[in-house]
């Protein structure tokens, strides 16, 4: 692989971790997903400063080409990326869907209670002014 390309990837792949850090400081991503990131980042920065490591995994896989083995890799990563969130959607759909039948339920109490609160209040101004002390 021509040198520039190496510093060209290495650059890259450096400004991506870089980056994920940045953005977990902000607080814009959660820990727990830039460990992913984290991971795929510092894996590129290993095949761009070993070449021998990029080239050995081509061999043991067959690939001849070993900058496939960075496409494949990439493609793979994505596939358990993808399963990964789904997993997450999934979850945050059903705790979505939990929370709304709780606030429809607390709801229904608020009606209720309120129905019963203007129905006492109806009842004493028929009745005329209660006394507080035999209440």
């Amino acid at each position: 692989m021509n040198p520039r390309i190496e510093y060209i990837a290495l650059a890259a792949s450096t400004l991506t971790l870089i980056g994920i850090l940045e953005l977990v400081r902000r607080r814009h991503l959660r820990e727990s997903y830039a460990l992913l990131w984290i991971g795929a980042s510092l894996s590129l920065i290993a095949l761009s400063l070993f070449r021998d490591l990029l080239e050995g995994i081509a061999w043991l896989l067959g690939i001849f080409y070993p900058p496939m083995v960075l496409l494949i890799l990439t493609g793979v990563s994505g596939f358990f990326l993808a399963i990964h969130y789904s997993i997450v959607l999934s979850k945050l759909a059903d705790q979505n869907r939990r929370l709304a039948q709780e606030v429809a339920l607390l709801k229904e109490t608020v009606r209720e209670m309120r129905e019963q609160q203007s129905g006492s209040e109806t009842q004493t101004c028929r009745e005329g002014p209660v006394d507080a002390s035999t209440r």
